[in-house]
């Protein structure tokens, strides 16, 4: 019979800090073995927090890409009911190896023979969850203790096409920053919340986010709209604009509506006119069309309450 082993892997210089060493747990029972690896997991991960070899930061609140430090792991959020802990949860927070002082002074003064600091201390290594079976070559990495992209993940539809796709928290901070952009009250020049199916109005849209500079703009569709906009918004782009795409961004439900967030930074800054010759621009309520009483500075500027977004604008 099989036998499945689950390997709880310390790099040898997290050994040093913590006096915790490499274990694995076999059992015929994978589910034994599993839960086994996992509690001696987290034991390690608690000390490591405790000792501040690893520091955790999680966002704030939901509508918040703010972090605050977590240094208490035992907290009801990230521990499940059996002890464990939520290693789903605890991969959506930010996860730094802080080794010690004398650690990271080490890699920073020795860049010159080591190269670049940060890829020092990676070489050391990350806690890491393994798995084999007796009768199988190899082993797998379940997950690291770490934050990484997935593979393919560039693909901005991957997360729709799976449907038991984790989080991690780069998915998780852009979840968080368009949320905090859409309760923003003050910067609708900054963001469109669709909530029409009018072309005339699309098209304003679209060529207002167009002809603002300088910053990324944000487009929320909603589910009920997604279908058709999106091959409108490809038909806007090869009619106005072929080099300034829209990039998929992100999903996220907010107040029982589900998103498809929607990115546009400019590669050529010119204005685009409509084909009726008119323009429109964005200020602090949405899309303005260009008349005789615009101004230099409404065009060049940026039109917005948000003083916060202003600063970022002025730092560019």
């Amino acid at each position: 019979m099989s036998t499945t082993t689950y390997t709880v892997e310390i790099p040898p210089i997290h050994y040093l800090l913590l006096g915790m060493e490499t274990t694995n747990f076999s059992n015929e029972n994978s589910e034994i073995a599993k839960e086994e690896a996992l509690s001696y997991l987290s034991k390690v991960l608690k000390e490591a927090v405790q000792k501040e070899v690893i520091e955790i930061w999680d966002f704030e609140n939901d509508h918040s890409s703010n972090l605050e430090k977590i240094t208490n792991l035992e907290n009801s959020i990230y521990t499940q009911e059996n002890g464990n802990i939520d290693f789903e949860r605890i991969l959506q927070c930010q996860i730094r190896y802080t080794f010690n002082k004398y650690i990271r002074k080490n890699a920073v003064f020795n860049q010159h023979i080591h190269g670049n600091a940060k890829e020092k201390l990676d070489s050391y290594g990350f806690l890491a969850l393994t798995g084999s079976q007796s009768e199988r070559h190899g082993k797998s990495t379940i997950f690291k203790i770490k934050n990484e992209e997935k593979g393919g993940t560039r693909n901005g539809f991957a997360r729709r096409k799976k449907e038991n796709y984790q989080l991690n928290y780069f998915d998780k901070l852009k979840i968080q920053e368009v949320r905090e952009i859409f309760y923003n009250e003050e910067n609708n020049y900054q963001k469109v919340i669709l909530n029409t199916d009018s072309f005339l109005e699309f098209e304003k849209i679209f060529l207002s986010i167009n002809n603002t500079f300088f910053i990324t703009k944000y487009l929320f569709v909603p589910k009920n709209y997604e279908k058709y906009s999106t091959e409108i918004l490809d038909l806007l782009v090869q009619t106005y604009s072929n080099e300034n795409k829209f990039e998929f961004y992100t999903d996220v439900e907010i107040e029982g509506v589900h998103f498809y967030v929607y990115t546009h930074e400019n590669i050529s800054c010119s204005l685009t006119y409509s084909k009726t010759g008119k323009l429109y621009i964005r200020d602090f309520n949405g899309v303005k069309e260009v008349d005789e009483h615009t101004t230099f500075s409404d065009i060049i500027e940026i039109q917005t309450n948000d003083q916060e977004l202003k600063n970022i604008i002025e730092i560019i």
